[in-house]
Order: structure tokens, then sequence, then C-alpha cells
């Protein structure tokens, strides 16, 4: 839940410093306390860079959120404050303990009182733009109520520090706009479309034109309130998960077996193509940890290692014209720029699109979705 006054602050943080911000924001707001401990695991998580996995790079980055500024609107005028007041490193533990102020704690407690939106952190940590991350929530601020959503170029540009850059908009929309909506378009949780309002031939304003496909959940005193829009999609959803077929449910826990069934709901593991490559899977990430468990420690490892078990299992039955099918069905037939290539197996939900990517990254495939010879 977060407050709406840190979603119209002015501030301006690199992708993984907002990652790690938000994620201290979580923190403290589950907690409900001006200290709070984290792990470097679980830090790392957030990190898709190796370069910032370091105890050295990380304490750099909590540096930044301790010196650097954010600027907050109280009662029409703008005041200031850093990201954290204190933190500290416990080599021996491997914990970050890390200490807020008392306003900006009542801030992120009370966010009821001041306005708040429910933030996706699937979806948001999966950003790569740093102005992606700041316009999913400054359109995500309103799309429960509407989906036309105007800014002007002034606050915009206030609200991203960029009041003395890009004074050309053509440079603007290129560098800013339009790179952060097509990554927002490229989760599917948004359908983002925008045009210019002009004043005196000159843009002044831009009008977004949203439709928000996340569903959004409230947390009022530890219920947890799924926002549906009928009760005939929540009884599909149900029906959905009940549905979903698990070789073996014995080896996951409780909070692993869940994220399973989101990240592989479109792959029927009844079928032995399916069943083999997660039975190899499986060998590998239980060996690799000496576990017979898959917990959140080695869950990320295990999804990314099925998810090339599954491109392989393919490879192999390549000549079943049924999976050639389901490769040409999720082919898109637009060319795919490097980054777009790039999968996040620690994120998003794994699709056949993602196999179809992977297979295409191993140069098993050529770009209309073909083997090749």
């Amino acid at each position: 839940m977060k407050s709406n006054k840190f979603i119209m602050a002015r501030y301006d943080l690199k992708t993984i410093e907002n990652r790690l911000f938000v994620r201290l924001l979580y923190e403290f707001q589950k907690n409900k306390k001006l200290e709070i401990a984290i792990t470097i695991d679980e830090i790392r998580e957030l990190m898709k860079n190796p370069n910032y996995t370091t105890p050295e790079a990380i304490g750099k980055i909590f540096t930044k959120l301790r010196t650097g500024t954010i600027y907050i609107k109280e009662d029409g005028s703008w005041g200031e404050c850093s990201f954290i007041y204190h933190w500290i490193y416990n080599e021996k533990d491997k914990i970050y303990t890390v200490k807020t102020s008392y306003e900006l704690l009542d801030l992120i407690e009370n966010y009821i009182q001041v306005g708040y939106t429910p933030i996706n952190l699937q979806i948001f940590f999966s950003l790569r733009n740093s102005y992606a991350q700041r316009f999913y929530d400054l359109l995500r601020l309103w799309t429960r109520t509407k989906n036309k959503i105007t800014y002007t170029l002034d606050v915009l540009k206030e609200l991203l520090l960029l009041e003395d850059k890009y004074s050309k908009y053509n440079d603007f929309k290129r560098r800013v706009i339009v790179p952060a909506i097509n990554e927002l378009n490229t989760t599917e949780y948004f359908d983002i479309d925008f045009k210019e309002i002009k004043k005196n031939r000159k843009v002044a304003a831009i009008e977004f034109s949203v439709k928000d496909l996340d569903k959004r959940k409230y947390f009022n005193k530890n219920i947890v309130e799924n926002i549906i829009s009928t009760d005939q999609e929540e009884n599909k959803e149900i029906e959905s998960t009940i549905e979903f077929y698990i070789p073996d449910e014995t080896i996951f826990t409780k909070g692993t077996i869940r994220l399973f069934k989101i990240d592989f709901k479109e792959f029927d593991f009844k079928e032995d193509i399916y069943v083999q490559a997660f039975e190899k899977a499986l060998a590998i990430s239980l060996e690799r940890d000496n576990t017979d468990i898959i917990s959140t420690k080695n869950y990320d490892f295990f999804k990314a290692t099925l998810s090339n078990k599954i491109s392989e299992s393919i490879i192999e039955q390549k000549d079943n014209s049924k999976f050639k099918e389901e490769l040409d069905l999720y082919w898109d037939n637009e060319n795919l720029d490097e980054v777009e290539r790039e999968i996040d197996y620690n994120k998003a939900p794994v699709k056949l699109e993602t196999v179809r990517r992977n297979l295409f990254d191993q140069g098993l495939v050529n770009e209309e979705g073909y083997y090749y010879k």
C-alpha cells in the first residue's frame, strides 16, 4: 500500500535504487517499526546485475538512499528528507539493519489517512526502466476510477526532477515517455496509449489512455480483499487453481507451491514431455543444494532450470506437429531487440512465450519461430 504522497513526491532514483527503496517501504509498513532487518540474500533477489550484489555495491546503494533527497508536498509546500535515516551491515549474520525517521514511518504506516495505491511488487520489481517504475505509480494512482489520465508536461518533469533537461519535447518523448510506456505494455498487465495536448502549438500536457489489467489487493486489519469484477471471474480463477496438476506436491513448501501454480499455469504436467522436464529440473535443483525440498531459497533456480528443460524437451520432440503448432501459436512475428529477449526467470510468470524466446536465444529457432534445418 503505497502512500499517494510518495507517488506524487519528487525524486530521482536508478532502477535498482528504486527497487530497494520500495522493498524497504514494504518492510517498514509490514513491521510498523522504525527499524527493520533485511538479509543480503533478500536484497540480491532484487538485483539483476551481479555488479550490484556484493556488500560493497549494496552499501553504495544504501548510502545513496541515506544521502539522497526525496521532496514531499505537505499542505501545498515542498519539504525534503532522505529516503532512509540510518543503515548498518552485520557481516557475520549477513543482515542489514535499516532505520527510518518518525515522519516517514508515520507516512508509511498511516497510508489510509493520506490516501494510497496498491502496488504489485512482482510487476514493479520486473521493470528495468526507472521511468517505467515512476509511470507505473503515477498511472496506477488513478486507474481504479478513470481510464483517461492527464498530466501536464511541467508536472511530469517536476516529479521526475527533469525540469532542466529535455528542453525539446521530442527528446523528452523519445527518451522518457515512449520507453516507459512500451515496457509497461510488455508486462501484459497494462494496455496504455497516449496523445499530446497542445496549447499555442506546443505540447502542454499528455493524456494517457490506460487499461489496468492487474487486480488490486487491499490490506485492512490483516485481511486481504481481492477486488474481482464478477463472481464468474472469481469462480474461473478458483477452478483453474484446482485443476492445475503438479506431478509431486510434497517437494514444495506452501509458499513455493503457490508460486509454481502461478508461474507454470500454462503447462499441462499430465503430459509426458512436461513431466520429464519437471523430474529433471527437480533432480538438478535438489542435488545442487543438497536438500529434499523446494523452498524460497532454491525456487528461482528450480524455476529457471525447469524452463530450460521444457525448452530442451520441445527440441527433442521437434518432429511432433503439436509442439510446432504451439510454437507458431505463441510466436510474435515482430523482431525482438536484446533487452526484450532477456528473460527474468525470477519475476515474471513463465509462459510458452518465455520458452519460445529461450529457444531463440539458443539459436535453435529463427525469427519466424521455425527450427533451423
